[in-house]
């Protein structure tokens, strides 16, 4: 569909007359009526040219891509496609897929954490954290675990939940230390679940209460604040 920019000039150059559409739409009686009739057919028809768009862009991209493949790929690379074409269940699927990757050695994109694209993932920060639960477990100290944790499970931590880490390989894998850095979580995820004691967690708790209440003083700071300002 339309982008941000194009909706935006859209709205800077018309905004005036699609207030004035919005309103004759909307308001009852012989105004709605003829608005009705006036504009059915033009909203219709920029609707469906708008998918008409995106769908015949959508197909010459794939027609374009299928045409590079044909024209630069091996006879190799055609019938692995072919196999995955034809694949009868996701592992031999993701099988065939992983042929096709080693094939075409996607692999050190995989291996690699210093190409072209790292400057936009901060895979210092994820192998810092990952050396964290490891010595966290080694340590057996779970509340630093559980620390590490609280930062391990933050919304695209690091940007490993980027879709260009999951669009460049064929069976849709991303980096190794993406995988690396799941399976440290996991695995200090099942090793708190199994050493975790009731006292441990009466100490994440009182640490979680005590956040609580700092957060609410100061909030409430905040708005004693605002009303005196207010006052004066």
């Amino acid at each position: 569909m339309l982008d941000d920019k194009t909706l935006s000039y859209v709205w800077n150059s018309y905004a005036n007359l699609l207030i004035v559409i919005i309103v004759l739409t909307i308001i009852p009686g012989l105004l709605h009526r003829l608005s009705g009739k006036i504009l059915r057919w033009p909203i219709l028809a920029l609707t469906y040219l708008s998918i008409a768009t995106d769908l015949t862009i959508y197909i010459a991209l794939r027609l374009f891509i299928r045409f590079v493949e044909a024209v630069f790929s091996t006879s190799k690379h055609r019938a692995l496609r072919k196999k995955l074409e034809s694949a009868s269940s996701y592992e031999e699927w993701h099988d065939i897929a992983l042929s096709l990757d080693k094939s075409q050695q996607r692999y050190q994109w995989q291996y690699a954490i210093d190409d072209d694209t790292s400057f936009k993932f901060n895979w210092a920060f994820i192998k810092e954290l990952m050396t964290e639960m490891t010595q966290a477990r080694e340590a057996g100290n779970i509340l630093d675990a559980i620390s590490v944790l609280q930062n391990c499970t933050r919304k695209n931590v690091g940007g490993i939940l980027s879709e260009e880490l999951f669009s460049h390989t064929n069976t849709g894998d991303p980096k190794v230390i993406v995988m690396e850095f799941l399976e440290e979580v996991v695995k200090t995820i099942q090793w708190i679940t199994h050493e975790v004691t009731e006292s441990d967690i009466d100490i994440v708790t009182a640490d979680q209460a005590a956040e609580a209440g700092s957060q609410a003083l100061s909030h409430h700071g905040h708005e004693q604040s605002h009303e005196e300002s207010s006052k004066v």
